[in-house]
């Protein structure tokens, strides 16, 4: 059963803010705040890749990296990418997201822009030239961070907390 918010409601959940000089800005709490639905696909990640590697991609996501997954399979591919961005609700990824890249639009890696893509992995070789790529191996379970980025995952004590919760 669907329940729609009454007028009543939407005001209640409307903030609004003063930066001064007369500027207002309106917060609204997510129309959707239900947690998103993935399935086993987190815990297909983590299994594919583990905690350490997984925390590296959440955190690359949040500081609007480029992520590649690579998978000969294209269900690993979709469940990845739809398992990223459900370990980052309440946000919303707002870049390119691409759970299977056709073949012929492997351009697209070459943009300047953040993106979350997935790619099967017999297109590997046209993905080792990508020098600002952080490629995921499904298939092989690792994570390969190029030299020239830099990933800050999150600070102490934090970090120790989050493995030691997710490893449990």
């Amino acid at each position: 059963m669907l329940v729609q918010r009454g007028p009543e409601q939407r005001e209640d959940s409307l903030r609004t803010i003063t930066l001064g000089a007369g500027d207002r800005q309106v917060i609204q709490t997510p129309i959707n705040d239900s947690l998103p639905v993935s399935g086993s696909s987190v815990a297909q990640l983590f299994r594919q890749l583990g905690i350490v590697n997984v925390l590296y991609l959440f955190c690359a996501a949040l500081t609007e990296h480029k992520i590649l997954f690579l998978s000969s399979s294209y269900q690993r591919l979709t469940d990845a990418c739809r398992g990223l961005l459900a370990i980052m609700f309440p946000l919303q990824y707002s870049f390119t997201y691409v759970p299977i890249l056709p073949g012929k639009l492997l351009e697209v890696l070459s943009t300047p822009t953040p993106f979350i893509i997935g790619v099967n992995s017999f297109f590997r070789s046209e993905t080792q030239e990508l020098l600002d790529v952080i490629i995921a191996d499904l298939d092989g379970g690792t994570v390969t961070i190029p030299e020239c980025l830099h990933i800050s995952l999150l600070p102490e004590p934090l970090l120790q907390q989050t493995q030691t919760a997710l490893s449990m």
